[in-house]
């Protein structure tokens, strides 16, 4: 158990939200870009997870956040966002 639990936390990823509020961008491709920076391959988040503008008409890719556990400090800054919930 101790084993597995050292295992776990070494392959965990901290990575820096974001320490303000909603920014509103006039550019989302980069915005887009700025999340999939930020967050791809993060566990754990220290600050906030914003994302703004994602809509499904432009084929957004967001498999990048799979692997987001836990907001350590921050909260989730989610606006302006329309996604189809793919059945389960």
């Amino acid at each position: 158990m101790i084993v597995t639990w050292l295992f776990v936390v070494c392959l965990a990823t901290v990575c820096r939200g974001t320490s303000s509020g909603i920014a509103s961008s006039t550019n989302i491709e980069a915005a887009y870009e700025q999340y999939v920076n930020t967050y791809t391959n993060c566990t754990y988040i220290d600050g906030n997870v914003e994302l703004v503008f994602i809509t499904d008409r432009n084929n957004y890719d967001l498999s990048f956040l799979k692997v987001l556990l836990l907001v350590l400090t921050g909260s989730y800054h989610l606006a302006q966002l329309s996604l189809a919930i793919p059945p389960s």
